[in-house]
């Protein structure tokens, strides 16, 4: 008996040394604070992921106001959460070498597709990206762009199909299959309308629920409050069918491609240069100045570690891509007189060019510009960014606080795009908040649709080329119109990482008769 009851006692000391004591952590140190109890920490909308991750960091936000930071709890794990933009730029950029980290769930080192850019780590991270780099200069991007011609021609037929039919767009879905197609052909070399193209469409299903089941948030909670548990247990957090079919896919496509001397210029191809030769060939200025940084870093491209930048690759640009294109043109058909002013410049741009959409003439749209700036300012793809301290850090004006290492820290991008201190009447969309003229006004590091700094997304631009493409494409031949089943405005579901709306973007898209 006496055994048992030393036991139980034992079993609650550490109980409240391993976890409970976690609860008091930022009221020890005097940080602002919001509290947390066990098991979910501050907000269990947070943990378990039951709402847009954007409106609930939004309230930690408003609720840490106006300390320009604040601490909380995620499950057992205190986290700190930044407000202010010059305490934003210290860990993003000034001193970057404190939180090189992003601070991701750390995964299992026998998770094959986790070497990917997104989750990789200090020194390997930066060789990976100082190779990587390159692949996305102007140059190489514009000998992609016959990929995305190929892809608008078919979303135009696709497009005809439903307007014959007199029934109303789900854009969503249109844009999702152009986006697929220039994915999948640039990253894989996939043609489309290919059987290996619909079982993409089927594996991106699997990789961007709706919703966060169940077992992946038993995972993300144990990964979190116990991180120990992985040196013996896999988290794999990719469906164990798509991992398989993407390893295959590439593997396979590789050994055709280097067996049958098959040059594209595409991701792929690019990727099999450093696998095979450690550095891509130069073919521009541009190309060779990003390379030289590369040139003192060795790293080999194994397989595994290619599989892996193709699979982030594919998921970094799939779904946020589509989902800012659907957003925009919700916009646009919300707004008739922007969706005007943008066509009018599309035509002006394009009859320089022959009546054509070439990549000199996209890059020309400056207007267009400015409405993709504002679409991801008011649904940002990522409604938060994520750091690690990887080196203890006191901020200038605040050295009594140390935030320890290993720390998480995040930044809410969304409630910096929608706090109308930064940008005033938020809800509005309103493009020329990027004009020339007014864009030199906004507070830098409120606008962070792309990250900032050292780790800021490295395939932005190949994104924003896609994004101009499908809208451009589009409004150049229709007009796009709500009906009745548009909503007034767009609701978000809790699926964790990105912005993603529920249920359908449906629209009326009108062929041009002028």
């Amino acid at each position: 008996m006496f055994v048992t009851v030393l036991l139980i006692g034992l079993v609650a000391v550490l109980f409240h040394w391993g976890v409970l004591r976690n609860y008091s952590y930022w009221k020890r140190k005097r940080v602002p604070h919001l509290p947390g109890s066990f098991p979910y920490g501050t907000m269990k909308d947070i943990s378990l992921i039951k709402k847009y991750q954007g409106h609930n960091f939004d309230e930690i936000y408003q609720k840490l106001s106006p300390h320009p930071f604040g601490g909380a709890y995620i499950w057992n794990k205190p986290v700190l959460f930044l407000r202010d933009p010059e305490v934003i730029k210290i860990v993003m950029v000034k001193e970057f070498q404190h939180f090189r980290s992003r601070g991701r769930v750390e995964l299992s080192e026998k998770e094959p597709l986790s070497m990917h850019l997104f989750s990789l780590e200090e020194d390997l991270w930066r060789a990976v990206r100082l190779k990587l780099a390159p692949t996305f200069t102007s140059g190489r991007l514009k000998h992609m762009f016959s990929i995305f011609e190929d892809a608008a021609k078919k979303m135009d037929g696709e497009l005809l199909k439903i307007i014959k039919k007199g029934e109303p767009v789900n854009i969503k879905e249109v844009v999702t299959c152009f986006t697929l197609d220039t994915i999948t052909s640039c990253a894989f070399g996939l043609e489309p309308n290919t059987a290996d193209n619909e079982e993409f469409l089927k594996t991106s299903k699997k990789i961007f629920l709706p919703y966060v089941p169940l077992k992946l948030k038993v995972k993300i909670a144990l990964a979190l409050m116990f991180p120990f548990l992985k040196k013996f247990y896999r988290f794999n957090f990719v469906d164990q069918e798509v991992e398989h079919f993407l390893i295959n896919m590439v593997k396979n496509t590789v050994k055709y491609r280097e067996e049958n001397n098959i040059r594209r210029n595409d991701f792929l191809d690019l990727m099999i240069q450093l696998k095979n030769k450690g550095k891509l060939e130069n073919e521009s200025k541009e190309a060779s100045e990003a390379e030289k940084k590369a040139e003192s870093t060795t790293i080999e491209f194994t397989p595994s570690l290619l599989a892996a930048q193709c699979f982030v690759f594919f998921a970094a640009g799939f779904e946020t891509s589509s989902s800012v294109q659907s957003y925009g043109f919700y916009e646009l058909a919300m707004n008739q007189d922007i969706q005007d002013r943008l066509r009018k410049e599309i035509d002006e741009v394009c009859e320089k060019y022959g009546g054509k959409l070439t990549y000199q003439a996209l890059s020309e749209m400056t207007y267009l510009d400015q409405v993709i700036s504002e679409v991801i300012r008011k649904y940002p793809t990522l409604p938060f960014l994520e750091r690690k301290c990887t080196k203890q850090y006191s901020f200038p004006n605040y050295p009594e606080i140390v935030i320890e290492e290993g720390t998480k820290i995040y930044i809410p991008v969304y409630s910096l795009h929608h706090d109308p201190k930064y940008f005033p009447n938020p809800d509005k969309f309103d493009p020329d908040r990027f004009s020339a003229e007014n864009k030199s006004s906004i507070t830098p590091y409120t606008y962070l649709p792309f990250g900032e700094g050292p780790r800021y997304c490295i395939g932005m631009r190949f994104g924003q080329l896609q994004t101009r493409m499908g809208i451009a494409s589009i409004l150049k031949k229709y007009k796009v119109l709500p009906n009745k089943d548009t909503p007034s405005k767009l609701s978000f579901v809790g699926t964790g990482l990105v912005t993603t709306v529920s249920g359908p973007i449906k629209l009326v898209l009108e062929p041009r008769d002028d």
